[in-house]
């Protein structure tokens, strides 16, 4: 789609509706929408503002509106709940609403409550039709393992995973789930195949930090230099590949060159959970409950949406 172009012609819509009220909240919903789309986000909030002003009982706008400012770090997380969940209280509710009360009640650790709007979102995605429907039951599947994942339900966080995978099998972040799941329960084997099926459909940088430090862990050397290799490329100074590729030279008993390759590394030897997005953090979190020590989870703008 031509968004830019279609940008263009909604502002002419909304000069076009004079002060028709109905067709004013249409316009700027759509331009709403198509600023979203844009990735355009402030653009999108300003838009859908005048559409929620003009319609207020319109629960798509406030749905979209919900979540533009829920994905904003500097708007307030209980103005974004307000409209999402007049929206949701609205019959039917927009999975849209329900999919992001579910990532925001991840984010403040109400797993049970997570579970119950991702569940009401399932329901919702299954009255709608076409992709977009396809992808909020995606969403909502996944929703569901995240918050079984929360309570430490592994089971059920493993059962609602594969039940998206269905759906799109070549979704990385579905494989990338799975991944950092089984590293946790400490199937490697099954988390380093899963990481390679990530990797190979794209999956992104934390995934790939996720992937060398299973590997790393896990003594797969080839896999954990090889993955090292490609983190470095992008992110020189990341702590885990250069581990992985010293460890490798180690064990191939070049000990100097591993020291030498160590020198000038970043200070702190990994980052903090809190500040990765799953499923890195997810397998950072479980690596250091093996240990002993529990770390908060915090939701993505990583759910898929």
């Amino acid at each position: 789609r031509d968004q830019p172009a279609a940008v263009e012609l909604l502002g002419r819509g909304v000069d076009a509706a004079g002060g028709d009220r109905g067709l004013l909240a249409a316009a700027y919903l759509a331009l709403g929408q198509a600023w979203r789309g844009l990735g355009e986000p402030d653009k999108a909030v300003r838009d859908l503002r005048k559409a929620v002003a003009e319609a207020p009982d319109d629960a798509l706008a406030r749905a979209l509106l919900g979540e533009v400012l829920l994905a904003d770090p500097r708007t307030s997380a209980d103005e974004a709940r307000g409209h999402l969940e007049r929206a949701a209280a609205s019959e039917p509710p927009p999975a849209i609403a329900l999919l992001a009360l579910g990532r925001l009640a991840l984010g403040e650790q109400r797993a049970l409550d997570a579970a119950r709007m991702f569940g009401l979102a399932v329901d919702a995605a299954l009255a709608g039709s076409g992709p977009e429907a396809r992808r909020q039951l995606i969403a909502a599947r996944l929703g569901l393992g995240d918050a079984a994942l929360a309570q430490r339900d592994h089971a059920a966080a493993h059962l609602r995973y594969l039940e998206a995978l269905e759906l799109d099998p070549r979704r990385a972040d579905v494989h990338a789930r799975l991944a950092g799941l089984a590293a946790a329960l400490g199937d490697t084997h099954a988390a380093l195949a899963a990481y390679e099926r990530a990797l190979a459909l794209g999956a992104d940088t934390a995934t790939l930090a996720a992937a060398v430090t299973a590997a790393h862990v896990g003594g797969d050397r080839a896999r954990a230099v090889r993955w090292a290799n490609d983190l470095l490329a992008t992110q020189p100074g990341a702590t885990i590949a250069l581990a992985a590729r010293a460890e490798d030279l180690r064990a191939a008993g070049q000990a100097a060159a591993a020291r030498a390759l160590l020198i000038g590394a970043p200070a702190r030897a990994r980052q903090p959970p809190s500040s990765l997005p799953p499923p890195a953090r997810f397998h950072a979190s479980a690596l250091r409950a093996e240990n002993g020590t529990m770390c908060s989870t915090r939701s993505p703008s990583w759910l898929p949406t």
